[in-house]
């Protein structure tokens, strides 16, 4: 399915009583059970100018924490005759006027959002912060014997 998470929901300003009731859950990464607020369909393009793709597609949305706003499930790739490269961050899709079009980003591009930072709590990101002030402190001292010399 495409999921919409309950926050770009609110930020599109639409309200619950526009969802259509799902009688289902959906089950996620870690196995748990959560039933979406609902379903809705909204319309959606795809690229910009001549390179767009309009669609109308449904969306489950889903009340839970997510680093994403929307999750392009198959039915949606499906319908604008897309192929995805995680591996690539690239998808290929046909726009409206029937040409294959592409939207690439880059996981540098990815690493800068900030719901994406490390968490300062997990062990792993103290132990890299922890090298980082190493490195730091190795390279200030080169410099200082470099001024001495």
């Amino acid at each position: 399915m495409n999921i919409l998470f309950r926050d770009a929901y609110t930020c599109l300003k639409l309200q619950t009583k526009d969802l259509s009731l799902v009688p289902y859950s959906v089950t996620g990464f870690n196995g748990s059970a959560t039933y979406p607020d609902g379903k809705i369909t909204l319309p959606v393009t795809i690229g910009k100018d001549l390179a767009a793709r309009n669609i109308m597609a449904e969306f489950l949305v889903m009340d839970v924490t997510s680093v994403y706003n929307v999750i392009m499930g198959r039915p949606m790739i499906h319908q604008i005759q897309g192929v995805v490269s995680i591996y690539h961050q690239l998808m290929i899709y046909v726009s409206d006027e029937g040409h294959f079009k592409r939207i690439q980003r880059s996981q540098e591009v990815a690493h800068k959002c900030s719901y994406l930072k490390p968490s300062k709590d997990r062990r792993e990101d103290r132990d890299d912060e922890d090298k980082e002030r190493e490195k730091d402190r190795i390279t200030k001292k080169q410099k200082g014997l470099s001024a001495l010399a």
